[in-house]
């Protein structure tokens, strides 16, 4: 063996020389350097061309083959009926098909779908060879329709998952070209195949390309970068874009021009498919010459798309150009009624298959550029599911009638009529796609130029360019921004006019021209890093900084080490890297000031060589919550999973949420939320079930879960009905509301879990029945709840819909609720049991004492050595009862209110006390206890009382939250007063992180502001 052959094994290691490339690798290697693929992106360029090649193979070898069988077998005067199926065949599976993502996600679904597939060809031919009966050949022929509908749709669900926005628009062409070649050699090899070893086997070869389709795409699930979230399901999204296109005059044109364009479609293949049935008698010789005819219309397609489309389009616009679609159907059925045999057939059918494929379906994508996000995508599949099927079905109809009542001139004529209206509609769409495109540049819907078109080429819409440059000289920054970036996206632009924004009085525009430049010229913006590092803007000097850090010219950002710009200096010190990286680690560390320590943990988890230089660990400690939720999404935390378990009980709910999302996402970290789901605190396996059924959604394991946690949902709402409220003070009334809260907050977490996209349509009404005591309703509920077709998500919510929550009050439901697993539960039935006076002291009190939670062991001795004097400390069940007394706190569980008691001081004024001064500063709030507060103000020489505020009250607030100094004197009632002091900081704090203590304080300032009125 020679050297560098027993070499070869340690240089795959990098432990032996390389090995010498071929010189078909390196023709593919200039090839993809000339589509200008990357080189990082080699494997998945070439992968997906595979697929897209192999799939659009199988997809003509089996539309040729179909055809042939069903026109000599079965008779092609039956196509309509077959057209009239096809339709609504094609509607449910695209419905199933997004209804499977939504549930299964890309990774699992999409190359399952591809194998399915390719099971259905290999039973055809199992069919024809066992049965060989007339129908069969029908079935083939429309499952063949669905099959190509649904393994296209699937090849570029594949590209989009594996395809960033900016990939997509340099590979989605290549992708599209290798379809095409595929295509192309699928047509050809029909005839030689179907000669060979006979047209019914021609499906084999179908079904194993399909195979192998679907053995591409499941290697190439690790490169697919989506998140596995659980979208709506397909229902919800057919109703969503409907109501877009109800709402939007474009839309609803777009709509009819799908209707249209659909029924077009096949008023012109079946003449076509008649005429090719009665010109050949030989099977073998039809499927040759539609595999020729296809392969040639194919390559046409091909080449118009790559020369005269984007020509089209930059000259005329996609409206325009769309207009040669129906203009081909006038010229087609116009020469028919002059004159129809084969060649007049196959010509108007290869001009509509090339019309079509090459203008209409690039063109027709571009007119849902001028929606949004979600929008388009729900849009897209409306028009494609309902409007184009209902077309197909119409069209079936028309032929089925029309061939058994009228000749062929009257239908010809009919659909000369349908081509003239089909023309007039597009023409109207053109404004309507101009008013479109207006109005979202000046609404900074930058996202309406994002997503390209899934095609041989990315249109270049004249009609776009000419609005975008209109703005380019608006007096609004934001709609010159809007015009900058859009120009550099739809077609790469012109790198002269797009430069001069790079000086354009507007940071906004300046730094949306760099980010163009890097686009459409990305070696000419190397002239522009210097000046855009001394740009009086830190964002445009931020663009400049990651253009360096993209682009691994490290060595030049050196000039932004000093920048007067946090993050702009903390970007360039850890892109230069070394000493000053750690220099400004430590500086950061050091100074230990939020917004630097963010700015930190945010840039050093840019890249993973980055990621090491920072250890986010203790910073899941700090007393900010956005550093802790930095340091939580930070990456090198991953490697050590039990301290994103111990955020998970974080006083921030951000906190917790971004721990969760952090652990969701590794298989460890995975099976962590699981048992924190089983034993973790409230607020813990809030967060752990929101984060595993994002990415996992209903299973056995959450089953089990659910089941339990709804149970225990009816046991708390039928005790809090039980709760007996006489001679219990406020803490019975507040043991209802917790209880009532936490069997409501269980509901929630039931419902989450169980709302799959079967569930989802009924669940509505299910939810309605919970929450509801009206037998009534409940019934509705129970009835849904049967036509769920999984019967494990049944079982869950049976016993949330048996309970009706009518229990009457029984006071032994406290000693039940005394030895409850939940401390708190625990803690306040132990309370009312003291405060009714009904049992034992001592033996409460020896009770307590044994319980395993302080809570429970403070709740008796604290209430029975309390008398009508002052308290010198107040115990952690009294502070919480008596912020639960607030309203601007009674909505928040006991665990919250026990944070927020943590932060408290308590304080004590005797009788006409001053608490707070007129004109000085408001520093602190004061919630009252105890007693009352006098707030009172001087006029001349006598004081005059504004209000007066009891137990539960708070007063102080609009100086705290305002700034400014006291408006007023506030003394201590004649009973005197105490009370539990709030400081700013802490404040700000709660009414950030907890929605609802912000709502009830809002509550309480309007009520006095009327009060005051």
């Amino acid at each position: 063996m020679p050297a560098e052959a027993e070499q070869q094994p340690d240089s795959a290691q990098g432990g032996g020389p390389a090995r010498p490339e071929s010189a078909g690798s390196k023709a593919i290697d200039r090839l993809l350097k000339s589509l200008k693929v990357q080189p990082a992106e080699k494997r998945l360029a070439l992968r997906l061309a595979a697929i897209f090649a192999v799939i659009q193979s199988s997809q003509g070898l089996g539309a040729n083959t179909a055809d042939a069988l069903f026109f000599s077998r079965f008779g092609v005067e039956r196509l309509p009926v077959m057209i009239l199926l096809s339709g609504p065949a094609v509607m449910v599976v695209t419905v199933l098909h997004a209804t499977g993502l939504a549930v299964r996600g890309v990774r699992s679904w999409l190359w399952m779908v591809a194998a399915g597939s390719a099971a259905v060809p290999a039973l055809g031919w199992l069919a024809i060879t066992l049965v060989d009966a007339r129908p069969v050949y029908a079935v083939i022929w429309v499952v063949n329709q669905v099959i190509i509908m649904l393994t296209f749709t699937v090849a570029w669900n594949a590209a989009g998952a594996a395809c960033t926005t900016r990939q997509a628009k340099r590979l989605f062409p290549l992708f599209a070209t290798a379809g095409v070649g595929g295509g192309v050699v699928g047509n050809l090899l029909t005839g030689p195949l179907a000669s060979t070893i006979g047209t019914a086997s021609v499906l084999l070869v179908q079904a194993s390309l399909l195979v192998a389709g679907a053995a591409g795409i499941r290697a190439c699930r690790p490169l697919f970068h989506v998140e596995e979230s659980r979208p709506r399901a397909a229902g919800e999204e057919l109703r969503a874009g409907f109501d877009v296109v109800r709402r939007t005059p474009l839309m609803q044109m777009t709509a009819w021009v799908a209707f249209a364009t659909s029924l077009l479609w096949f008023l012109v293949v079946f003449p076509f498919s008649d005429a090719v049935a009665n010109s050949f008698e030989s099977e073998a010789e039809m499927a040759g010459f539609l595999g020729l005819f296809s392969s040639a219309a194919t390559a046409a397609t091909f080449l118009v798309s790559l020369l005269i489309t984007n020509r089209l389009f930059a000259r005329f616009g996609v409206v325009l150009s769309f207009l040669a679609v129906p203009v081909v159907y006038l010229v087609g059925f116009s020469w028919w009624l002059v004159d129809f045999d084969l060649a007049a057939a196959a010509t108007v059918r290869a001009l509509q298959w090339v019309a079509v494929n090459a203008i209409g379906g690039t063109a027709f994508t571009a007119f849902f550029n001028v929606l949004t996000g979600e929008r388009r995508g729900q849009v897209m599949a409306f028009i494609t599911a309902v409007p184009s099927q209902l077309g197909t079905m119409a069209s079936g109809l028309i032929l089925l009638v029309g061939g058994a009542f009228f000749p062929a001139s009257v239908r010809f004529t009919g659909g000369l009529i349908l081509a003239a209206g089909a023309t007039a509609l597009v023409l109207r769409m053109r404004s309507a796609y101009v008013a479109a495109i207006v109005t979202a540049v000046r609404r900074g819907l930058v996202g309406v130029f994002n997503v390209p078109a899934a095609g041989v080429v990315t249109p270049v819409d004249a009609v776009t360019r000419r609005v975008l440059e209109s703005h380019l000289d608006d007096q609004r920054p934001e709609a010159r921004a809007v015009a900058v970036t859009g120009l550099s996206r739809i077609s790469g632009g012109d790198a002269g006019r797009i430069e001069r924004f790079m000086h354009d009085d507007s940071p906004v525009v300046r730094a949306a021209a760099f980010d163009s430049m890097c686009v459409i010229d990305p070696d000419r913006i190397g002239n522009h890093v210097a000046g855009a590092l001394a740009d009086p803007d830190p964002e445009v000097r931020l663009r400049a900084i990651r253009y360096l850090e993209a682009d691994g010219r490290s060595g030049e950002a050196e000039a932004a080490l000093v920048d007067s710009d946090l993050r702009v200096r903390t970007a360039a010190a850890l892109l230069v890297g070394g000493e000053h990286a750690r220099a400004a680690v430590q500086a950061a560390l050091h100074e230990g000031t939020e917004r630097g320590l963010v700015v930190l943990l945010e840039e050093s988890a840019r890249t993973a060589a980055r990621s090491t230089l920072v250890d986010p660990v203790p910073l899941l400690a700090h007393s900010s919550s956005r550093v802790r939720v930095a340091a939580s999404n930070h990456p090198a935390v991953a490697s050590d999973p039990s301290v994103l378990v111990a955020a998970l009980d974080d006083a921030s709910p951000r906190v917790r949420h971004a721990a969760a999302r952090a652990l969701a996402g590794t298989e460890e970290g995975h099976g962590l939320l699981l048992e924190v789901l089983e034993m973790g605190s409230v607020s813990a396996s809030d967060s752990a079930l929101r984060a595993l059924v994002a990415v996992t959604g209903f299973d056995a394991g959450l089953a089990e879960w659910a089941g339990r946690e709804a149970r225990r949902a009816a046991y708390l709402r039928s005790a809090a009905a039980a709760i007996p409220l006489d001679g219990t003070a406020s803490t019975g009334r507040f043991l209802v509301r917790m209880l009532e809260r936490r069997s409501a907050r269980l509901v929630d977490w039931v419902l989450l879990a169980t709302t799959t996209a079967e569930s989802r349509p009924m669940m509505a009404v299910v939810e309605r029945g919970i929450r509801s005591n009206d037998p009534e309703t409940r019934g509705q509920a129970l009835e849904a709840l049967e036509s769920i077709g999984e019967r494990s998500i049944a079982l869950v919510l049976l016993p949330l819909l048996e309970d009706g929550g009518g229990s009457e009050a029984d006071p032994r439901i406290l000693r039940t609720l005394a030895d409850d697993f939940d401390p708190w539960i625990r803690a306040l039935a132990v309370r009312c049991m003291v405060e009714r006076i009904e049992d034992d002291l001592e033996e409460l009190s020896h009770r307590a004492r044994e319980d395993r939670s302080p809570l429970v062991r403070e709740a008796v001795p604290s209430f029975v050595h309390m008398t009508a004097d002052r308290l010198d400390t107040l115990g952690t069940v009294e502070r919480v009862l008596a912020l639960q007394r607030v309203p601007m706190f009674a909505d928040l569980d006991p665990e919250d209110l026990e944070l927020i008691a943590r932060n408290l001081s308590e304080v004590h004024f005797d009788r006409g006390s001053l608490i707070f001064r007129d004109g000085e500063p408001g520093d602190e709030m004061l919630l009252i206890v105890r007693g009352s507060a006098v707030v009172s103000k001087l006029g001349g020489d006598s004081r005059y009382v504004i209000n007066t505020y009891g137990e539960g009250d708070h007063v102080g607030e609009l100086a705290l939250l305002g700034g400014g100094p006291r408006s007023a004197d506030v003394h201590a009632g004649d009973q005197g007063m105490e009370g539990l002091t709030l400081g700013k900081a802490d404040l700000l704090s709660i009414l950030d992180e907890r929605p609802a203590a912000a709502v009830g304080m809002l509550g309480t300032l309007a009520r006095r502001l009327v009060e005051q009125t």
